[in-house]
């Protein structure tokens, strides 16, 4: 239920993107309607809850079944949880990189200017679709800046455990099953380096999990042919808010789902009735995604033109420059964030595993059929996870490739182990060791206790790091980049960015590539702001070959009146020369650009009327330029 209604603010939320009305009544109104459909619905079902739980504590050990099976592992993640709130909140330290001036400013534009899209020199399209940034601004309405990981390390972990305990309910597992699934997920390094989404992906792909066997068990119980169309909206539902979090998502979403109806094909006498609801499925999560990506059809259209024209100075872009080796993925090696190569490595291996055990549940008749559906979710997401897996590591370095898969591997693993753990006859679950054998139980024992073991000397760091640092990314982090953290979101620091932007016209166009750009007001100016990823987007036709007047006449016709600059940039300077000693071709192509376009806005600073000039950060003019 959780998951569906995150689904449905996300739907809505592109649609109030896209009419540009995202502003904080807005949001305000749907939390509101939120709160009252959740509480109608706990009103309605109370009743039958109560019921359902004295009639269980009646049976034959049922209160202390329920007692161990719900408190038990719902209290050790209140107790990680509730650490984490109290440890992390408020942060004081966000990616100096990726979080100021990319994923920050955007829940603050929305707020102001009623859109996410508006901003050529952002990658939104690239990387996301902007439902994550959405979400972030019901955090932004009550409280600072400093809480918005509270999304991700509060919220969205707590859902994760929530949901899996869920799944062991459904499976009718023994408690100490759900127990160590849950932990598994809580020690699992993340690899988690800024405030995109992580675990909140990891919910999605559980609620479509979940979503899916709803949809097996409408679609068993319609003996007169009728289609499951509710089931089919959520699950469509489902698939469109996942896939706006992030679009690294798409590897996973497309061969989960690829999977799944093929298998259902195999398996189902009705095969057109398969068809039909895999196209219903599709056209829903279609129709739920559509609001999204109309936000970006100008850029998409302009990227599809520059590609088109028999040019080589546009060949080069965000998707061009994607490079991989996927034998880094096979290495010992250690990994910066914390683990190894080897460590999700065996997480795919015992996905392997599981995912082979349940193939031959499904299509074999060792089980009863009520439980085949189970097998053939965990049969695809299985498969879907380890394709994502080695996928990346074919076209991006093998350290991203692990950093983009842990939502992914999160969720499915702990999920696997429980699908596994339904091998366990109820003579275990009873807590009757005869007739089990003991290598089973010493398998399905062994696997979460050795992730626990690959984990957790790195889950001890996170958890010190948030009582010390109250830091929830894995930065080695020292007391300067804490310090600058600190200015970068302080009162003073936004003053002094307002400050500037108000030296410029009210309704002009400018153009700001400054390191906290989420202070200016974006209600009172049109602002691009630059990222330096943004520079490879495939809509951008800059001239990178071309001299400064050039320069001059590609912005002018943007509309930029202004350009706010950070003229210093050493530490950002250094950044690319490194970048371009790398390997890595995307890397090289991002530093090439950057530090080409310094040198532009350098020859343009000094050819125009510095407005400002204070701290590093320029304020100068365009019109005074002669192109």
């Amino acid at each position: 239920m959780s998951v569906v209604g995150i689904a449905i603010l996300i739907f809505l939320g592109g649609l109030l993107n896209l009419v540009r009305l995202a502003y904080p009544a807005a949001l305000i109104i749907l939390l509101l309607a939120g709160l009252l459909f959740f509480t109608i619905y706990c009103s309605e079902n109370a009743k039958n809850w109560l019921t359902a739980w004295r009639a269980s504590s009646l049976s034959n050990g049922g209160q202390l079944k329920y007692l161990h099976g719900d408190i038990l592992p719902i209290a050790m993640l209140i107790i990680v949880v509730g650490y984490y709130a109290i440890t992390l909140l408020p942060v004081i330290a966000f990616n100096i990189h990726d979080d100021y001036y990319t994923y920050l400013p955007r829940p603050f534009r929305m707020l102001q200017s009623g859109t996410l899209s508006g901003n050529p020199y952002e990658v939104l399209g690239t990387d996301s679709l902007g439902a994550h940034a959405f979400l972030q601004g019901f955090v932004l309405l009550g409280f600072p800046v400093e809480y918005l990981q509270g999304l991700e390390a509060v919220f969205s972990f707590a859902l994760v455990g929530l949901l899996l305990i869920a799944i062991g309910r459904k499976f009718n597992l023994h408690w100490s099953y759900t127990i160590f699934a849950v932990l598994g997920f809580i020690v699992i390094n993340p690899q988690s380096v800024n405030v995109s989404p992580i675990y909140l992906g990891s919910a999605f792909i559980l609620g479509i999990i979940l979503a899916s066997f709803k949809l097996l068990e409408q679609m068993g119980k319609s003996d007169s042919g009728e289609t499951p169309i509710l089931s089919i909206g959520i699950l469509g539902l489902l698939l469109a808010g996942f896939l706006g979090l992030k679009n690294t998502f798409l590897i996973f979403a497309f061969a989960y789902f690829s999977l799944f109806f093929i298998g259902l094909l195999l398996i189902s006498e009705d095969k057109r009735k398969i068809v039909k609801i895999c196209a219903l499925v599709t056209l829903s999560a279609f129709v739920a995604l559509l609001p999204w990506l109309a936000l970006y059809t100008s850029n998409i259209v302009s990227a599809v033109l520059i590609a088109l024209q028999p040019s080589t100075e546009t060949t080069v872009n965000t998707f061009t420059s994607l490079s991989g080796n996927i034998s880094g993925l096979f290495s010992m090696a250690a990994l910066y964030y914390g683990n190894s190569f080897l460590s999700y490595g065996i997480i795919v291996l015992m996905l392997m595993l599981i995912g082979a055990y349940s193939i031959i549940n499904t299509y074999g008749n060792r089980v009863a059929p009520s439980k085949r559906g189970y097998y053939l979710v965990a049969a695809a997401s299985c498969a879907a996870s380890i394709i994502t897996y080695y996928f990346y590591g074919a076209i991006i370095p093998a350290y991203a490739a692990v950093r983009y898969s842990c939502p992914v591997l999160i969720a499915t693993l702990p999920f696997a182990w429980l699908v596994a753990a339904m091998a366990v006859p109820n003579s275990w679950r009873s807590q009757k060791l005869l007739g089990m054998p003991a290598i089973k139980i010493a398998i399905l024992l062994a696997m979460p206790i050795l992730v626990s073991a690959l984990f957790w000397s790195t889950f001890v760091k996170r958890i010190e790091m948030a009582y010390y640092y109250h830091m929830a990314i894995q930065l080695p982090y020292d007391n300067k980049a804490i310090k600058y953290n600190r200015y970068a979101m302080s009162s003073d620091t936004s003053e002094f960015v307002r400050g500037i932007q108000y030296k410029t016209r009210p309704g002009e166009k400018i153009l700001v590539w400054i390191g906290f750009p989420m202070h200016l007001d974006f209600s009172r100016n049109e602002i691009y702001s630059i990222m330096s990823s943004s520079l490879l987007n495939p809509w951008l036709d800059m001239p990178f070959s071309g001299n400064v007047n050039d320069m001059v006449q590609y912005l002018k016709g943007q509309g930029i009146r202004y350009v706010i600059w950070d003229a210093r940039g050493d530490d950002l300077e250094n950044t690319y020369r490194r970048m371009l000693s790398g390997s890595n071709l995307g890397n090289r192509r991002v530093a090439e650009r950057g530090l080409y376009f310094r040198e532009m806005l350098a020859s343009m600073m000094n050819e125009s009327n510095i407005l400002y000039n204070a701290k590093g950060i320029v304020l100068f003019g365009l019109q005074e330029i002669n192109d």
